[in-house]
This record gives C-alpha cells, structure tokens and sequence, in this order.
C-alpha cells in the first residue's frame, strides 16, 4: 500500500511517496550548506530542507562520510607529523539528535549542535533549521561527505540517500582571519596572533569573539554547551608552535564498551539517546602541566616563552612610523655593531638579534594603542648564497645540546649568556634536547607588554621562519610612550668559514608580520627594518676554506680558478717586492685557461697537533691537474685545501661541476690573508698594517699546542706545499717573524699543470 501527497522545500512543492520496506522511493533531499559558510576546526554545519507526505514530515537520518582525515596542505612542520586516520576514511558515521545550547553560557543566544554517533538517529531535520555537528570524527584538515536518508529505506543501498553534501574543516588552530572592524574574518590558512587572540576572546566569553563552533577546539570530545576553557588557548598556542593536533580522534563503531560505561569517544552500546555527560579528554601535551602552586595561566606562559639577557636599546633606526626591527645586540667573538649592521672580525662566532617594536602612535596621541604583534624570520638571509658576495657558508640557529632538569637549564643560561630568569632545555619540538635557539623574556621591563597583567609571549620554532609573537588582554593595548620595546630573540650561529654580508629580513605578509591595535585591528603603514651580519672572511696564508652544503648533492668536481696570485695591497715595503705568479693567473694564462685551475682531491682527516695537549682533527684536502668526481662533499662539513699555488694575498674562483663537466652554479669568490697574517682583527686591504706582534704571538702559541690555540690552517705558512701531518714549527713563528718586518713570501709558488 502506498499514498501520494506533497512535501514543501522552500517555496516549492514536489511529490512525496511512502513505500513499504523494501520498495524503492523517492531520493530525500539533499543537505544544503549554512546560509554563511565559514569552515571550522572542530564542527561541520547545515542544514536539511524538511518534507512531509499525507501532511505529516517526512524522518530522516543523515549520514556523515568520513572522506579524508586530517590531512593538512601544506603538510605539518618536519618535526610534527600529523597523526595518521587514514584507516578511518570511507568510514560513516551519523548525526544524533540536535539540542540547544548557550552560546555565552546565559539564557540567551543559543545555537543548535549535535553530536555524531554510531547508529542512525531519524528525525524531522526540516524544523532544526541550520545546526552544528562535532564529535571525535570531526577534526581539522579533513573532508566529508554529508547526505540524508528516510526513515524505513534500507541504509546499505546507496540509491536511497540524497546526493552528498561536502564540506571541511579548516586547518588545526586556525580559528579566524583579521579583524575587519566588526568581526572575524573566516580562517585564511594560517595560524597567528590572531588566532590566539580569538581563543581569549571567548574565553574572556568576550561578545566580539566568533561562535563556540568557530572557537571550540579542546578535547577528543568537544562539549557543545562549555566555554571554551584556557586549555582552548594552550591549543591554539601549541598549533602556532608547530605542535600537530593532539587527539586520538576517531572510535571504530560500534563501541565495545558496554553502557553506562563511556569509551574515549564519550560511546557505549548499545547506543540510544545522546548521552549528556561525555568522555573525560585526554591531557594535553605534558609540558602545560602546572607546577605546585603555579596557576594555570601562569603554567601556559611557562611553557611558551624564554629569558633572555637584558639588552636596552634606546633610539630607533632612523623611521618615523610604526616599525618592527630585527636588530643585532651582540656577539661571542670580537665585533663591533652600527644601527642595523653587526661586524664580525672572523667566523666561529653567536650573534644575538632582538625583535624590536615601537612607534606604533608616532604622535603619541594614545591612538593607536599596541594589542599585540607578531615578527616572522625570513630564513632564506641565512644561505651563504644569498650573502653578498655569495659563499657556500650557511647561518643557522644556535644548535646546543642539553639534558633536562636544572643541569640542562643552567647549561642553556650559560651557552646563550643568559644571566637572570630561567631557559628550559627541550621545550620545542625541534631540535629535541636541545636549548631553543630562540626565546622571549615576559618579565623585562622592556617587554613590549609589560605593563600588562596578560603577559603573553610565544615563539613557533617547527619550522625555520622563527615567529615571535606578544598579545595584550584584548580589548585594551598598550600606549606608545616613545621607547622600544622588545619582542623576542634570536641566536645565530655564525660558522668559521662565514664571510661576506647576511641581510636577515622579516617576512613582509600580513599574517606574518603585523602589528594590531587594541581592538585587533591591523596598525597600517609598518616599516620591517633587517639585520646584517657582516663577517670579515676567515684568509687564511696557505689554505682555501671550504664548506659544502647538503644540497650540493650528487657526482660532483670542485675547481679552483687561480684570479689574481701574489698581489698585496698595500704593496710590500721597497726592497720586498712580491714574487711575480701571474703567469698562473687565468686572465694571462695560456692554453684556453687549463693551466691555470686545479681540482680539489678527497678530503682527508689531519690532527690538529701530534702532542697529547691539543687534541682535535680537521678535514684537509690538495689540488691536483685533473677532476676528482664525488657525491659525498657534503658529509666532510668544513674542510680546508692547501697546495704550492695557495699563496698570500690572492683570489681565487671556486666553482661545482658535475660528471659531464657542466657548471652546477655560480662560483664563489675565495681570497688568502696578508704574508703572516693569522688572527683577527684582520685589517681591510687598503689600510693594513699587518702582521703585527699579535699574530706572532698566535703562532708561538700554536707551537706551544695551547688549547686555546687557533687553528693549525691559519697557523700554518710553511713550506712551499704546506704538510698537513706536521705540526707548526720554529720556521712557521720565523716566517711571521719576517713578515712583520716586511719581508716578502718567500716560497716558489706554482708548478705547472700537467706536471
């Protein structure tokens, strides 16, 4: 038996049939989207047109396709890779029954949500209007596939369900856009101040704040009807921080549990009536527990932010408007810093950039006041390449190995010089075991919010653009009273073979680097102001430095262009002339330049002295006529070449080919010290004096194997082809000795190639 009547989808009306079991019907309608779709971390939202037939509505149930789980694009920071729930994909779940809940935990307003569940639930859904659904399935960076079908249709054959409706969720912490002056925008795909902002905003249950189903992103479990806890924020900080989505996510249905009892999904079986009191959550991650007698704010700053050495800037460099400088502070070696430019006199070395924000109301007038800001390193200033000019040394964030516990702490306070507060070895998710290679100290008096009671400050160091960011109690902001303040800090380490300037910008795009006013409004008009880390190159007399990236790989040669041999400048005193190689120099060189390159051999490891005293090898390499083809350069690190045609006060062109001879890149420009010239502070060519007694004591002390003695590559000046078995010698300090009385090199030089 079977009845025809009419259902109602908006303003038009089609035909209805109710069959019995097992009779074919007509498709239900289809889902249909929120009348304004905003994509959220937790929560899918529609709505289900209603029907009826014979008068009465039509039941149906709706059924959510798990299509991909948490897969996010682009893919997780290397150190966090995203929990894998590829076995629960093509799996169904379905929506239980809907409810009201309160949106700011008061009478009113309320939104409508449900939560997923096992078994079918059928129910006139035309009446719901449009609702929200979560439930451990729904989780960030994943797809679905949401359809209805009536009730007494047979849920295993997929031409009794309405075609699909497909929705997604966000990516894991992105929560909002910018703040366009009334509202959130809808998330953009990255995860910032903005979103943290958002966090405390509805935990502060703040009316400018986005919906719980926008906010909402704690637990296995989310509690539709729960403001957001400050654990909320402690997700969202960790999102920013690179850590991946911290759940266990989906259950296998049917539950296994038996009820009353629930299973982590907030599940029992058998499954009736949604169940108001779910699962516990699981603890977030351990480092956000609270120590004794440490309250649970006070617990997440800990855990988000580092001490630092007290350095005071005073005068900004040289801008009149709201600015965010990345600003050189210090050094370990010897160096000297003018405005945006610290000098180093030789590699090896740490240097201490700061994040430095001010003038943010130039006129001082209390508006714009600062809510928060954020500065993201751009680590491609980093690469040698990008050095001006380029070499084939790379910067990089201060790598030092500790231990947890008070010891790794101290140890981390002294390696960064931190002399008050307290640095934790291994907060971050990389380097693991490790002192963070970049902090935030909430508790200087410059701290750019230390006048608040908030006192938040973060860094995300997953991935190599660094970002630091401090927030304000929303709603408020800090007045511009002329000084600046910091932000955050930076270790860099410098390696021996660095030369040349490296210009370390920040990133330029608005959710990178920003400031906001009090009200989370972007501040217009921000001037990015870089670093520059300058390093006089390491010359030695009788060695090219070398060092060899990772991605030089594959079979490769690396040959030597000889430019310009035995060329001082200022020249040598009258009486010394330099000897005459420019024969070998390229530029004169016969038979089309052949003669005049040579080839790097396989570097071999050389002792740092034979006498127990010093110990220590370095890697050493010669030339030869021919090309020496090898795909592991790049394991050696830095390595040094000596040979009778490395000579002082010379230039040379070092250059990659691959097996076919073809230039892999540009070539690099490498140049030898001064005649005994040996330790820094080197002097520029136009202007030298060098040696002086200095180096000679350098040397002496290398005869003397002291441990604080340079390398044997920059002590070494003698003989014509320097022994890299040897140790220095009475004739290497006699050697210097003749160059401080300005006696010319006294060497052969270069033999001609082939031998």
């Amino acid at each position: 038996m079977c009845c025809e009547s009419t259902k109602r989808i908006g303003f038009s009306m089609i035909a209805w049939v109710i069959l019995p079991v097992g009779v074919s019907r007509a498709v239900p309608p289809a889902p249909i989207d929120e009348p304004v779709p905003v994509r959220k971390n937790r929560y899918v939202s529609f709505q289900i047109p209603g029907a009826v037939a014979a008068g009465v509505p039509v039941d149906f149930a709706i059924r959510v396709k798990l299509v991909s789980l948490h897969n996010p694009s682009p893919a997780n920071d290397p150190c966090c890779p995203a929990p894998d729930f590829s076995a629960f994909e093509g799996q169904v779940r379905w929506v239980g029954a809907p409810a009201d809940y309160s949106e700011f935990n008061a009478a009113s307003p309320t939104f409508r949500a449900a939560i997923l569940r096992c078994s079918p639930h059928y129910q006139d859904w035309g009446a719901v209007g449009p609702f929200h659904v979560t439930g451990p399935e729904i989780i960030p960076d994943s797809v679905y596939e949401v359809q209805a079908i009536e009730f007494g249709a047979d849920t295993g054959d997929e031409l009794q369900y309405s075609s699909p409706l497909t929705l997604a969720t966000s990516r894991h912490g992105d929560i909002g856009g910018t703040w366009n002056g009334s509202s959130w925008d809808p998330p953009d795909g990255a995860i910032n101040a903005d979103d943290i902002i958002i966090a405390l905003q509805k935990f502060q249950n703040n009316p400018a704040a986005p919906t719980k189903p926008r906010s909402q992103n704690n637990g296995q479990v989310v509690e539709p009807g729960v403001l957001p806890a400050f654990a909320t924020i402690g997700i969202i900080v960790d999102a920013f921080s690179g850590f991946a989505y911290p759940y266990p996510g989906p259950c296998a249905c049917p539950s296994t549990t038996t009820c009353p009892t629930l299973n982590l999904c907030g599940r029992c079986n058998p499954e009736g009536a949604v169940i108001a009191t779910l699962a516990p959550s699981p603890p977030d991650r351990t480092p956000e527990t609270a120590l004794s007698g440490e309250s649970e704010g006070d617990a997440l700053n800990r855990n988000h932010q580092h001490i630092l050495r007290r350095h005071y800037a005073t005068q900004p460099r040289g801008t009149t408007g709201p600015t965010i400088a990345l600003t050189p502070i210090s050094a370990t070696g010897p160096h000297q810093i003018a405005g945006d430019e610290i000098v180093l006199y030789e590699g090896g070395t740490r240097v201490t950039l700061e994040i430095q924000v001010y003038q943010w109301d130039p006129d001082m007038d209390d508006s714009p006041r600062l809510g928060s800001f954020q500065a993201t390193i751009d680590p491609s200033g980093y690469l040698g390449v990008n050095a001006e000019p380029p070499n084939g040394a790379d910067l990089a964030p201060a790598v030092v190995p500790c231990a947890s516990g008070s010891a790794g702490h101290n140890l981390c306070e002294a390696e960064l010089g931190i002399s008050d507060g307290e640095i934790f070895c291994g907060d971050f998710p990389v380097p693991a075991n490790h002192c963070p290679p970049a902090v935030v100290e909430t508790d200087r008096s410059d701290w750019a919010f230390a006048a608040s009671s908030l006192l938040f400050g973060f860094i995300r160091l997953s991935r190599p653009e660094f970002a630091f960011t401090g927030i304000d109690t929303p709603g408020s902001g800090i007045p511009d009273d002329g000084s600046i303040r910091y932000g955050g800090s930076l270790f860099l380490d410098v390696p021996p073979l660095a030369s040349g300037t490296y210009t370390i910008n920040l990133l330029a795009s608005s959710s990178d680097t920003f400031m906001n006013d009090g009200n989370a409004l972007r501040i217009p008009g921000v001037t990015l102001l870089p670093a520059r880390i300058t390093v006089y190159p390491l010359r030695p007399n009788r060695f090219l430095p070398m060092s060899i990236g990772p991605a030089a790989g594959g079979s490769m040669a690396i040959r030597v262009k000889m430019v310009t041999l035995q060329d001082p400048n200022p020249p040598n005193p009258p009486g010394s002339p330099p000897q005459d190689f420019s024969g070998f120099e390229f530029a004169t060189c016969t038979n089309d330049g052949a003669g005049c390159v040579r080839w790097v051999t396989g570097p071999f490891s050389f002792p740092e002295s034979t006498t127990t005293s010093e110990a220590g090898t370095f890697f050493g390499a010669t030339l030869s006529c021919t090309p020496v083809f090898r795909s592991d350069w790049a394991t050696f690190g830095d390595f040094y070449v000596s040979a009778r045609e490395i000579v002082p006060s010379s230039v040379y062109e070092v250059e990659y080919f691959d097996d076919g001879l073809l230039s892999l890149g540009p070539a690099f420009t490498v140049a030898t010290g001064r005649w005994g010239d040996v330790i820094a502070p080197y002097k520029p060519p136009d202007s030298s004096t060098q040696p002086d007694f200095v180096d000679i004591s350098a040397v002496v002390d290398k005869f003397k194997s002291l441990p604080t003695a340079i390398p044997k590559a920059r002590a070494q000046l003698q003989p014509d082809a320097p022994d890299m078995n040897a140790d220095i010698s009475f004739l290497d300090i006699s050697g210097c000795v003749d160059a401080f009385k300005g006696l010319a090199f006294p060497y052969s030089g270069p033999l001609s190639c082939p031998p």
